[in-house]
């Protein structure tokens, strides 16, 4: 699997761990790569509605 980095706001890193601590993802990067495939999912959406 291919790695990225990327820059987020303290604040968004914060939101990002606590999702993490409240046991709703394993890991910032399992977080991180479920909001990508929603993204690219609802992106796919769009261009078929068009």
């Amino acid at each position: 699997m291919p790695r990225i980095s990327l820059r987020l706001t303290r604040e968004q890193y914060k939101a990002l761990k606590l999702l993490v601590e409240e046991g709703v993802f394993p890991s910032v990067s399992d977080a991180l790569r479920e909001a990508v495939v929603k993204l690219l999912k609802d992106r796919s959406t769009q261009t078929v509605r068009r």
